[in-house]
Order: C-alpha cells, then sequence, then structure tokens
C-alpha cells in the first residue's frame, strides 16, 4: 500500500493557521470574562473591543477548518487494485476498485494565477470525469503514487481538465 506523504510546508501552515486563530479566540474569551483590554498597546488610542477579535477569530478557525476539510489522505493498495480516499477532518472513507475507474490522467495545475507556476499532477478519472486529484504541490511522493497505478489504465495527459467541475 503507498500513501500519500503530503508536504511539511502544507502541514505547517495549517497548523500555524489554526494555533493562531487558536490563541487570538482563547486570549479574547480571557479579555471578554475579565473585561479588561489586552489589545490595547498605548493609551492615547481607542481600544478595539474583544468581541471584534473574538469574532474574527471564530471566523479564521472556520476558514480553516473549511480549508482542511477539503484535504484528502490518498491510499493506493496496488495488490487489492483499489484507492482509498479519506477525509482529513471526518475521517470518511471512500474506496475506489480500479475496476470501477476509467483510469489516469497526467496533468499540470497552476496554483499562481497570473505567474503561471505549473505542478504536476494525476487525475482518477471515473465515468469520463476526473474524480480527484493527486497533486505535487501538496504530495511530496508523486512518482511512487504513479507507479502505484501501474495496473489502471493511462489515458494520457488532459488537457481540459480546467473545464471539470470536481
Amino acid at each position: 500500500m503507498i500513501k500519500a506523504r503530503y508536504n511539511s510546508f502544507v502541514f505547517s501552515v495549517i497548523v500555524f493557521g489554526v494555533f493562531f486563530f487558536l490563541i487570538i479566540f482563547i486570549i479574547s474569551v480571557y479579555a471578554i470574562y475579565f473585561n479588561i483590554d489586552i489589545f490595547n498597546f498605548r493609551s492615547d488610542t481607542k481600544s478595539i473591543s474583544p468581541k471584534i477579535y473574538l469574532f474574527a477569530s471564530l471566523l479564521g478557525l472556520a476558514i480553516f477548518t473549511f480549508i482542511t476539510s477539503k484535504i484528502k489522505m490518498i491510499s493506493i493498495d496496488y495488490l487489492n487494485q483499489q484507492i482509498v480516499v479519506k477525509n482529513f477532518i471526518t475521517q470518511q472513507k471512500i474506496n475506489y476498485n480500479f475496476s470501477e475507474l476509467d483510469g489516469y490522467y497526467d496533468m499540470a495545475i497552476n496554483h499562481s494565477g497570473k505567474m503561471k507556476h505549473y505542478s504536476k499532477a494525476i487525475g482518477i478519472s471515473k465515468d469520463r470525469k476526473i474524480i480527484f486529484l493527486i497533486d505535487s504541490y501538496y504530495c511530496s511522493n508523486l512518482t511512487e503514487m504513479r507507479n502505484g497505478l501501474s495496473k489502471l489504465k493511462y489515458l494520457g495527459t488532459d488537457t481540459e481538465w480546467e473545464k471539470q467541475n470536481f
């Protein structure tokens, strides 16, 4: 079984973001509970209510939870010929047998908008639609994952991937 290893940069950004907003949340609750002004550093400026910081931290935590809920942990079991996709937050698993999949595509994904910084990816296709991606921007062992898909049909390079909704 081959499991996707995620780049440490992506993991550290997620951990830092959640930690940052969690600390602001705790400080805001403390400031509201004890009715003190922690966030005002100078006495000649107008203080901002800790409730605004509390709201901002809850919004930040919600955004980071939404982002991490989109992260999929992918395992390829080449002996049993199946792919297991597990959600990072809910731990819900979806199993795909190689026989029910059309195959896989090689593709390039632009992560930086106008700068045209492309990363390699593998798109897994079912019913002529790409159902999920294994992206080298997040996954550090893409070639190992691609070798695990050797029993799955290779469909070439997909140039129409941006038009697909998955």
